[in-house]
């Protein structure tokens, strides 16, 4: 039988930060907020709750062009891996954890998704 306790387990901070913060380790903080940012660690955090799982061991093994190329695919596999977790779900990853902060949509843009694809409108 399951144990009915909550876990206890804790998980290190640096598993959410987005992409471009730990190549900036001498930037100070100010420079490191933006919205990409947080909707990265958004993203994470809600795939965590949703599966269960932690997204990463460290963000810090991307910090090249390259690494960064394997970490989007790191990134797909995450998406794909909430595939128990409603398409509009995944939908809502794939938008939230983009690489490139380039690519990254907007809170407003993310919260009109949402709200489109489960028809949470007023009616």
């Amino acid at each position: 039988m399951p144990s009915t306790r909550p876990t206890t387990t804790s998980l290190p901070y640096h598993i959410f930060l987005a992409p471009e913060r730990p190549s900036s380790p001498t930037l100070p903080p100010s420079a490191l907020v933006s919205p990409s940012i947080d909707i990265w660690s958004l993203g994470l955090c809600l795939y965590t709750l949703v599966t269960g799982e932690k997204p990463f061991e460290s963000m810090y093994q991307y910090q090249n062009s390259g690494e960064r190329q394997t970490l989007q695919g790191h990134v797909d596999g995450l998406v794909a891996s909430a595939g128990q977790a409603d398409a509009s779900f995944q939908l809502l990853l794939s938008r939230m954890l983009q690489v490139s902060p380039d690519l990254c949509d907007s809170l407003d843009s993310l919260i009109h998704l949402w709200i489109q694809e489960n028809q949470l409108e007023d009616e």
